[in-house]
């Protein structure tokens, strides 16, 4: 062995050390730029889901304050029906089918109002 074989040795092992490294390099890259595409996507996942629960709560506020309405309109329609004297239980404004309308109407109207704001 001389000193020119050791020395050989060592250039093909830095040189093929180098190339290493540029692989890794180069796959730490394309891994960084992956997971950087990943969190953009998680970021607005969350962010549709976000903006979906708020839309939830904000239906389920909705259908509350319509329950309510309706629940005012039955003991409305209750409360006229046994206060008129001699009637029966049946006896409200207008027929069963007009005060439906009547009532669809209202509830129609309320949520044309609600949307618009």
């Amino acid at each position: 062995m001389d000193g020119r074989e050791g020395s050989s040795e060592s250039v093909v092992d830095a040189s093929s050390l180098t190339a290493h490294v540029k692989v890794i390099e180069v796959e730490r890259d394309r891994l960084g730029e992956y997971a950087r595409v990943l969190n953009q996507r998680l970021s607005a996942s969350e962010e549709r889901a976000s903006n979906a629960e708020f839309g939830l709560r904000d239906e389920r506020r909705k259908t509350a304050k319509l329950e309510r309405m309706l629940e005012q309109v039955h003991v409305a329609m209750r409360d006229s029906s046994s206060s008129t004297p001699g009637t029966g239980r049946d006896s409200v404004l207008g027929t069963p089918a007009r005060v439906v309308k009547d009532q669809n109407d209202e509830i129609t109207a309320l949520i044309q109002v609600h949307n618009m704001r």
